[in-house]
């Protein structure tokens, strides 16, 4: 059978398994009563199911988990990398879940995220700059390293920010994805993290089904945290890799850009 159309089926099955996740995972929350109850900045009026978003979670780690294994995959990166993205983002998606639960403390919360930050920025590198020709470097290399995992923890903090309102962080996490794909199309026909991007895009649109205006759940914090880190651990992948091929950091700003302007601007209002 054509591999083309056996991924195809891979990833309507990953679409599937997500809704029907986020289905079960939404009557638990009512049964146990997982709520989202609004408050004077919330833009629902009702309580919301939340957490929701495990359904993303676990068809993801479990697809990747198949993409992985699947012999002749050109698409396989090395298996410490493979690692090194799957634990941290489950140590940061393991800390939101316990949040959800316990009503973590934000000390440990933040110690979790900059741990896990450090773990890839220092593992992976970080990107270059380019700019008019040239790549800066922002000077002494613990600085640089500093600066990146501040700006990962910042992001995937964001992303949990913005789960309250229906559909958005869905729509920006499927768009990103979707948009990360074209631009390593365009600028080198594909990418070792390319059928992951697939992945991601289709146990978030399962998600999504249930999460339009007006929502039936809530992501959680689990999966707003590890959606974040995770297009944050692509975005530093793929801007070292890629950066003289036209995918750089300036790509990935673009792409992220929606939420990083407009939630820092309310954070910073408020």
């Amino acid at each position: 059978m054509d591999s083309f159309f056996i991924f195809i089926v891979f990833i309507a099955a990953a679409f599937l398994l997500s809704f029907v996740g986020v289905g079960v995972a939404r009557d638990y929350a009512i049964a146990h009563r997982v709520m989202d109850v609004p408050n004077e900045r919330s833009s629902h009026a009702e309580p919301v199911p939340r957490g929701g978003g495990l359904a993303i979670i676990f068809v993801f780690f479990a697809g990747a988990a198949v993409l992985f294994a699947w012999k002749g995959n050109a698409y396989a990166l090395a298996a410490a990398d493979v690692v090194v993205i799957g634990l941290t983002a489950g140590a940061v998606a393991l800390v939101g879940w316990l949040d959800d639960r316990h009503s973590l403390s934000p000390v440990v919360r933040l110690f979790a995220h900059f741990a896990a930050a450090f773990t890839c920025v220092i593992w992976f590198g970080v990107p270059k700059i380019p700019f008019a020709h040239w790549d800066y470097e922002l000077g002494i290399e613990c600085i640089s390293v500093v600066f990146a995992a501040i700006v990962m923890v910042w992001w995937l903090n964001l992303f949990n920010f913005m789960d309250g309102i229906d559909g958005l962080a869905a729509v920006e996490a499927l768009t990103v994805a979707i948009g990360a794909l074209i631009m390593l199309h365009v600028a080198s026909q594909g990418h070792a993290l390319s059928p992951y991007l697939w992945l991601l895009a289709a146990s978030v649109a399962g998600f999504l089904l249930w999460n339009w205006s007006p929502a039936r759940i809530f992501m959680g914090n689990a999966a707003s945290g590890f959606l974040g880190f995770l297009l944050a651990q692509f975005a530093l992948v793929t801007s070292d890799v890629f950066q003289l091929v036209g995918v750089n950091v300036w790509c990935w700003l673009i792409l992220l850009g929606m939420f990083f302007t407009d939630a820092t601007m309310t954070l910073a209002l408020r």
